[in-house]
């Protein structure tokens, strides 16, 4: 392990790569930004993949603040490597980023658990920055940034796992808070034979007994298909109707249309409900909650 030579904070930075002059730039701006520091770099050539346990090993022992892998150089073994450091406690406030070329690599390293993915450029600012402010906000060097509003609708989609599915809700895990009783849209490709909205109520939050690399687990119960809406016009505009025989039969055929309306919805949903109870059921084996295996050898 690198140690100070005065008194100045020593942080450690890894990278595995291949890429000697992307790299050669990173340092410099490390060295440029944090000069007050005292910067240990590390670097590591791309490995194969029956030497990823070694190298995981050999990197608890370098205990870096910041690790930079460039899965451009070697893009499935990297992803194994990463998502192997950060399922490890030691590294839960190490910032693991991805280095990439493209966009196409980029939803792979989020659902590895990498905390950030950057595509490889001549700016590098932010390479340096948010992995410096996730490490420690207070060391990270304090930049003034502009504020724009957009002028179109924006949509932004976070991405999250799922566990398994449930005859009621399915369980989930996603890094974005929500309380018991919220109701989130969701884009999970279930078939609409099954549900046909794309909302679901929040039944239960847990931030332990994680599976992949988030803070937050989920039930998330289904709705199958929308509430009827209110209606409320055309109740106001019966209640309008002067005469009070007229009236009352427009407001009793209402309540009667709305029932009908109302059992035919539950009906349907209660079809759907059977539909995705039976297709659940065909995947018994594979929709257990998922659980990790430990193997504890002691000679004592």
């Amino acid at each position: 392990m690198a140690k100070s030579s005065g008194l100045k904070k020593v942080r450690r930075v890894l990278y595995v790569g291949n890429d000697q002059g992307f790299w050669t730039n990173v340092k410099y701006r490390f060295k440029s930004n944090y000069g007050h520091m005292e910067i240990d770099f590390r670097e590591v050539s791309t490995f194969s993949d029956d030497k990823v346990n070694q190298q995981v090993f050999e990197t608890l022992e370098y205990s870096p603040h910041f690790i930079y892998l460039d899965l451009s150089s070697d893009l499935n073994t990297l992803l194994k490597f990463g998502l192997y450091l950060k399922r490890l406690s030691a590294f839960s406030k190490v910032a693991v980023s991805a280095l990439v070329e493209d966009e196409k690599s980029i939803e792979d390293a989020l659902y590895a658990g990498f905390d950030f993915a950057f595509i490889k450029g001549a700016e590098l600012h932010d390479v340096v920055y948010h992995p410096f402010y996730f490490f420690n906000p207070e060391e990270a060097l304090k930049k003034d940034f502009a504020l724009a509003k957009s002028v179109k609708p924006t949509k932004m989609q976070e991405n999250f796992r799922i566990g398994f599915f449930g005859h009621d809700f399915f369980h989930m895990e996603s890094n974005h808070s929500w309380s018991p009783g919220d109701e989130v849209r969701l884009d999970i490709s279930l078939s609409p034979e099954y549900n046909k909205l794309d909302i679901f109520t929040v039944v239960n939050k847990q931030k332990t007994g994680m599976y992949y690399n988030y803070k937050y687990n989920y039930d998330m119960q289904y709705k199958f298909l929308p509430d009827l809406p209110p209606n409320d016009d055309l109740r106001e505009e019966i209640m309008q109707i002067a005469d009070d025989v007229l009236r009352q039969k427009a407001y009793s055929k209402f309540q009667t249309d709305r029932r009908n309306a109302e059992n035919e919805l539950n009906a349907n949903r209660e079809h759907m409900q059977k539909s995705l109870k039976k297709w659940v059921d065909s995947f018994v084996d594979s929709n257990e909650e998922k659980s990790t295996k430990i193997l504890v050898v002691d000679d004592k």
